[in-house]
């Protein structure tokens, strides 16, 4: 999956509320009394990859998913190189993902 720039606002605009960004109504059963609203958590953090910024990124989603389920956006922060040759791409990225309840 190739990150363009409107992939990346799309993102952006799920985790934020970015200047520009459309704002989202609340859903219609969240405002009854009695009703629960759904809870996301975000996260941060670093791929890294000797290939390029996109696979960088693909492997900080991939960690996350063998360990996390529902996650529902990913914005990245930023890009950048590293390292003594400057030959590993690193993506700073924030995850977000829907927290389950558990029924008691």
């Amino acid at each position: 999956m190739e990150w363009t720039a409107d992939a990346i606002a799309r993102a952006r605009c799920r985790l934020t509320s970015a200047p520009g960004c459309p704002r989202v109504p609340a859903h219609p059963k969240a405002t009854r009394e009695g009703d629960v609203m759904a809870v996301v958590k975000i996260i941060e953090l670093v791929g890294s990859s000797t290939e390029s910024s996109d696979d960088a990124v693909k492997q900080a989603l991939g960690e996350a998913r063998q360990t996390l389920r529902n996650i529902k956006a990913v914005d990245v922060v930023s890009v950048g190189l590293r390292g003594d040759d400057l030959s590993e791409w690193r993506a700073h990225v924030r995850v977000a993902f829907l927290i389950e309840r558990v029924s008691e």
